[in-house]
């Protein structure tokens, strides 16, 4: 279709319902920005080039549309948007939108928390803690109807890994604790986060050390990804975002009403507010920094093995050590021993 055909569409079946407009103005701003191809030429109009747009050009420009009649009109937030939702760009450009996206989502937050209490490790007097909570601000009151209020400890001491400790992106195996109440069900809260407080160290350090290569920081990882690492950093993202979107959450959420609420609350929070989504890809890019290696077949083969039987643990590693155990549990999970000697004579 010609370029005015495309204009003339997008403003009848897009824009308008939105209550919006779409005009030739509009289409040349997001050429100009890079969000957009000009399509191939087919000769001229007049004097004046006549380009040749095709139906995927015109998905594109729709969900643009959408998204900036959501007041989404950032340059970086559309780039990381149509990065998530599988569009063809250069990493270059995802890298840079990610690297000013996530550092506005680190002033913001860092600039939220005011208090220095997160800044040190002293213990809080009771009116100082309850200063510092204050500034973290209310929680969501659908998250809040369906029980999913985090322990205010895990979340001051959760800020302060964020902001004092360097990033990390050694593996982190989960521990037989925390597989052991995800297989039972009765996980809480306040397991879930002091589980996942490691993962966010130095998520809101942007700088670098001085005597380093620069990747101990998140300006770093960003700044030294590679290509593939972008994608499969955005595929993990999107794995995890869809088995919150599809499951229990490993138990956290309730199966209620208001649980369904605050998971789609969650979930749409991730995919719509700019800041937010850096942050998930971030954590993406993380996780594939800290794996060198995807997991396997047998691994997960194993996982699902032991998530079926909560007391596998208890009559596997009765007699050892809490410290060996977790030791012993990871070196099973790389070599899927247990698969190999327990799970071959399972009558289930």
């Amino acid at each position: 279709m010609t370029k005015a055909e495309l204009v003339a569409l997008i403003h009848e079946r897009t824009a308008l319902p939105l209550g919006t407009t779409f005009v030739t103005s509009a289409l040349d701003d997001l050429i100009k920005l890079g969000l957009v191809d000009p399509g191939p030429r087919r000769g001229n109009v007049g004097r004046k080039p006549n380009f040749e747009y095709r139906w995927r050009d015109c998905h594109r420009i729709r969900f643009i549309v959408i998204l900036q009649a959501r007041g989404m009109t950032s340059r970086n937030a559309l780039r990381l948007q149509l990065f998530w939702a599988g569009c063809r760009l250069p990493i270059s450009e995802v890298r840079q939108a990610l690297l000013q996206e996530y550092r506005s989502a680190a002033a913001t937050l860092n600039g939220q928390t005011r208090s220095t209490a997160v800044d040190n490790r002293k213990t809080l007097t009771p009116k100082r803690r309850a200063s510092l909570l204050r500034e973290f601000g209310p929680l969501d009151t659908r998250l809040a109807d369906a029980g999913l209020q985090t322990p205010p400890d895990q979340m001051i001491a959760a800020m302060r890994m964020a902001r004092q400790e360097p990033l990390s992106t050694e593996p982190v195996a989960p521990t037989p604790e925390f597989v052991r109440l995800l297989a039972s069900g009765n996980m809480k809260m306040g397991d879930l986060a002091r589980e996942l407080a490691p993962q966010l160290s130095g998520l809101f350090l942007m700088g670098s050390a001085p005597d380093d290569e620069g990747m101990d920081s998140v300006e770093g990882l960003i700044r030294n990804a590679t290509d593939d690492d972008f994608k499969r950093g955005c595929a993990s993202a999107r794995a995890m975002l869809g088995l919150l979107a599809t499951t229990n959450a490993f138990g956290v959420i309730p199966k209620t009403p208001e649980g369904d609420q605050a998971r789609n609350a969650i979930v749409r929070s991730i995919r719509r507010h700019p800041s937010i989504l850096a942050l998930f890809l971030f954590i993406g890019l993380k996780k594939v920094a800290a794996d060198a290696q995807e997991v396997t077949k047998e691994q997960a083969e194993f996982m699902a093995w032991i998530l079926k039987r909560p007391k596998a643990f208890e009559v596997l590693f009765s007699d050892l050590p809490e410290i060996e155990k977790g030791q012993l549990f990871k070196e099973y999970f790389d070599e899927f021993k247990l698969l190999g000697i327990h799970a071959a004579s399972d009558p289930d």
